[in-house]
């Protein structure tokens, strides 16, 4: 009986060893990619990022257009202090801009686009008047209400997505306009916020 399990032994051993090796795993197809998101047709409620199918700018009409906005927001600021019997002001304007990493930097607008608003109650000025440089810290001189236009998307040449912000002591607030051209005037069709 000895005798016999050996070269039993000897077969399953020799049965192991020339054994075909196991076939490599297949490769498993990859995860289909997510689905794109869908565009926010112009008009509807703003998005976190900006639209992305933008047109060519239409020459010489974004101060136009900034103005419409930053008019806008300026009137709707006034409309709720004196709705809250608060007083309102001073006003500055600044420009906004996206930083390569995804800040935002604020600063003064030209000083043209400034007298666009010349001889306004409360006066508006540019950003740098509410500040100060103090022993070497910038330093709010008074609480303004700051108001800022930045990107523009031109959904077609009468028509335009602005961002735009305002800052104060107490609300950082940013807003998403649609403004269109109507018998030749840039009007604010709606304004909400922009996530």
């Amino acid at each position: 009986m000895r005798m016999k399990a050996w070269p039993a032994l000897f077969l399953c051993a020799l049965a192991l060893s020339c054994s075909p090796e196991p076939a490599p795993p297949k490769p498993t197809p990859p995860e289909p990619a997510p689905p794109a998101p869908a565009q926010s047709p112009p008009g509807a409620a703003p998005s976190a990022s900006a639209p992305t199918d933008c047109g060519p700018a239409v020459p010489e009409q974004a101060d136009n257009v900034r103005t419409a906005v930053l008019e806008s927001l300026i009137s709707q600021a006034a409309s709720d202090a004196l709705q809250h019997q608060v007083a309102l002001g001073p006003i500055v304007l600044a420009q906004e801009e996206r930083q390569p990493g995804g800040g935002v930097f604020v600063h003064d607008v030209a000083p043209d686009f400034l007298e666009r608003f010349a001889g306004r109650t409360p006066p508006v000025g540019n950003y740098s008047t509410a500040f100060m440089v103090e022993k070497g810290r910038t330093v709010r001189t008074e609480a303004p209400v700051a108001f800022a236009t930045g990107e523009i998307c031109w959904s077609s040449p009468t028509r335009a997505l602005v961002n735009a912000r305002k800052l104060s002591s107490n609300a950082n607030r940013a807003f998403r306009a649609t403004v269109e051209q109507r018998d030749g005037a840039w009007q604010v069709a709606s304004l909400g916020d922009r996530r």
